[in-house]
């Protein structure tokens, strides 16, 4: 939370997508108007709701084009996202000041199967910020160890939307 926190204004309105057990949300909750929590596990949701959340079960994908958020949160989330272009043109449509990311990198892990360990994608700093150009402006990219802001090392992207941006 200390990251974002010289980023987020007391006024805004945000979405956490990914929320899982509403423990981000809890700790944010305070710095900004107010949260929505998102998540696709219906478990996850009815966890945030029990905190007093508004949460729903939905795809970040498959939100309404005219529901926007000053400022995005997604931890984790990324990665498994197969569109990640679509991601990046629905993020520009609902965020309306400011997208905060956080992605795995660097990272050995045991896959749930030899196959497939999860993660459909894998970033850099500078894979970040290509995706998310021209519609917004990186203001930091902080590199995390393991412990400081999940279980390995994360990349944590703090972007602005770039109000010149006509995409």
């Amino acid at each position: 939370v200390e990251q974002v926190l010289p980023y987020v204004k007391p006024e805004m309105t945000a979405l956490e997508i990914g929320s899982g057990d509403g423990l981000f949300a809890t700790q944010i909750t305070k710095h900004v108007k107010s949260i929505k929590c998102s998540d696709i596990d219906t478990k996850m949701v009815e966890k945030c709701k029990k905190l007093g959340f508004d949460a729903a079960s939905v795809n970040v994908l498959d939100i309404a084009d005219d529901d926007k958020y000053d400022v995005i949160f997604g931890f984790d989330v990324l990665e498994h996202v197969l569109d990640i272009q679509k991601f990046s043109r629905k993020m520009s449509k609902i965020v309306n000041e400011l997208l905060v990311l956080q992605v795995p990198i660097n990272r050995t892990m045991v896959p749930p199967n030899e196959y497939f360990d999860g993660h459909s994608h894998y970033f850099s700093p500078n894979s970040m910020i290509s995706l998310f150009t021209p519609d917004f402006i990186s203001q930091g990219i902080f590199y995390a160890n393991p412990g400081q802001l999940a279980r390995g090392p994360e990349l944590l992207c703090i972007f602005s939307k770039n109000k010149d941006s006509s995409k």
